[in-house]
């Protein structure tokens, strides 16, 4: 009978150990080396951390940044310079994630600024970099906005190996540029574009393309939105409590929804966006929900994944009940 059990729990062990992914993270260390920006002549306030510069059109400004090595041993850094855009998180990036700005984006500053630089410093030294800024000849209102992207380069940032996937903690630092030919503020301009069905993180997803059009950065922001089906009458609710974006910049905000609520018609999609004072934009926008779009989402939704799991979960325990069951009645067999 002890033979028989340790059998069950074997294969049992063996089951689980097999549909298990490991994944695994190395613990955070701390950051060996420091990055200053070094205030320019047309610096605006020299007690910011950034660089926030007025310019002059067609000028070709200088920046220097300061790098700084606290460890004995030789490293190499990476400094990008990166656009800023908006993340789906309502955060602004400045990593060059491959995200989208608005047409009517003034320029992209890594167009505008002299390339990348890969910087190896000694064991306790100190090495200042300068990039070049071609200020576009055309005037223009508002900011344009970018970021100096510091990073260790490391050849051991990702390992693969048989138990699972090593994911090496990669640090940063960010240095924002932010230039400008006046002080004064635009208009703040937003407008919903395209709405779509997505998978978010594996769940089905509504996704709706918010645009800020203005070249102003938003922080701090919220916002309150609802979809209405054809009948006028709300299917869902929905709020993001805290929002920003990069200017001229595009804020694909996914909201997970119960796939049930949206049959394949025509929807209306309503947000009110909120400053942090008492400005308000009310935006809608008309979207259709098509059978086949609806159905591909569906196929690489977790939901439908976790179904299918379930049932093949159902189906090994069914057999390892039916396998104990027959153990069970041919050991009482021999017995009598």
């Amino acid at each position: 009978m002890r033979k028989y059990s340790l059998l069950i729990y074997g294969l049992l062990l063996v089951l689980f150990l097999g549909i298990t992914n490991t994944v695994y993270a190395t613990p955070p260390s701390t950051l060996s080396y420091t990055a200053t920006m070094i205030p320019a002549k047309n610096q605006i306030d020299e007690k910011k951390s950034y660089f926030d510069l007025l310019v002059t059109p067609g000028e070709e400004q200088q920046v220097a940044i300061k790098l700084n090595n606290a460890s004995d041993k030789m490293i190499k850094l990476k400094v990008s310079p990166n656009t800023a855009k908006t993340t789906s998180n309502g955060t602004v990036d400045y990593s060059g994630m491959e995200l989208e700005n608005t047409p009517n984006l003034i320029a992209s500053f890594e167009e505008i600024t002299s390339k990348e630089q890969i910087v190896e410093l000694a064991g306790n030294s100190e090495k200042v970099v300068t990039f070049t800024i071609k200020i576009p000849k055309k005037p223009f209102e508002g900011i344009i906005l970018g970021g100096f992207y510091i990073q260790e380069i490391d050849e051991e940032e990702t390992v693969s190996s048989k138990e699972g996937i090593h994911i090496a903690n990669q640090f940063s630092m960010i240095i924002g540029c932010q230039m400008r030919m006046s002080e004064e503020s635009v208009k703040k301009n937003f407008s919903l574009e395209k709405i779509y069905l997505d998978n978010y993180g594996g769940y089905f997803t509504v996704v709706t393309d918010i645009h800020n059009n203005a070249s102003q950065l938003i922080s701090f922001y919220s916002l309150l939105g609802e979809i209405q089906n054809d009948q006028g009458e709300t299917i869902h609710k929905f709020r993001k409590d805290t929002f920003s974006m990069a200017p001229n910049s595009i804020f694909s905000l996914p909201e997970r929804i119960d796939n049930s609520k949206l049959d394949p018609g025509e929807y209306v999609m309503k947000i009110d966006i909120h400053s942090r004072g008492e400005e308000q934009w009310k935006l809608q926008k008309k979207f259709t929900i098509q059978s086949d779009a609806k159905d591909k989402v569906l196929e690489k939704s977790i939901d439908r994944k976790k179904t299918q799991i379930n049932w093949l979960l159902l189906t090994i325990v069914l057999i390892i009940s039916i396998t104990v069951l027959l153990i069970l009645i041919q050991l009482k067999k021999h017995k009598n």
